[in-house]
């Protein structure tokens, strides 16, 4: 869950989201959405929960190296 850097729309933060993916850890990395927003169930103020995974190593989860990545080039100031 990231929360902080103010309100963005759904639209706007899941391509800044992969963006940020794709750049601290490479194109062998992409996110899937699940929870209340993947099943369109989800009230405005909803969470947003991702996972990242890796196409070539399903069982690979560098959540640290992300984390750091986006908490040093972002406005967001909580992940979890």
């Amino acid at each position: 869950m990231i929360l902080g850097g103010g309100v963005m729309q759904q639209k706007q933060l899941y391509p800044l989201i992969r963006k940020y993916v794709k750049e601290s850890l490479g194109n062998d990395y992409d996110i899937k959405v699940y929870g209340s927003r993947a099943t369109n169930l989800c009230l405005p103020s909803s969470d947003i929960d991702i996972v990242v995974c890796c196409k070539k190593n399903p069982k690979n989860y560098p959540l640290d190296i992300l984390s750091t990545y986006i908490t040093e080039n972002s406005n967001f100031t909580y992940i979890n």
